[in-house]
């Protein structure tokens, strides 16, 4: 009986970077989708890096800096959720 015939190195390699691009493409979208939660999200949302730094805040921040009136209703709203 014949052994199979191994693979060569290039088409494992080949192999390989195909599943490395495809983990790639799975990750990317999965940050596009937390990104887009936490844009979204109602009240401000910030990151701050280990260098104390803001490295983001969500256009809920953005428009709370802007009219400080919006994130009072939005604290008095949210307050009068969980006070239930």
């Amino acid at each position: 009986m014949s052994e199979p015939i191994a693979e060569s190195n290039t088409e494992q390699g080949d192999k390989a970077i195909g599943l490395l691009r495809e983990k790639v493409r799975e990750l990317e979208e999965r940050c596009k989708k937390y990104d887009n939660i936490i844009e979204m999200s109602p009240i401000c949302t910030k990151i701050i890096g280990l260098d104390r730094k803001l490295h983001f805040m969500s256009r809920a921040g953005h428009q709370a800096l802007i009219d400080p009136c919006i994130l009072k209703e939005r604290f008095q709203s949210l307050s009068s959720q969980y006070a239930k």
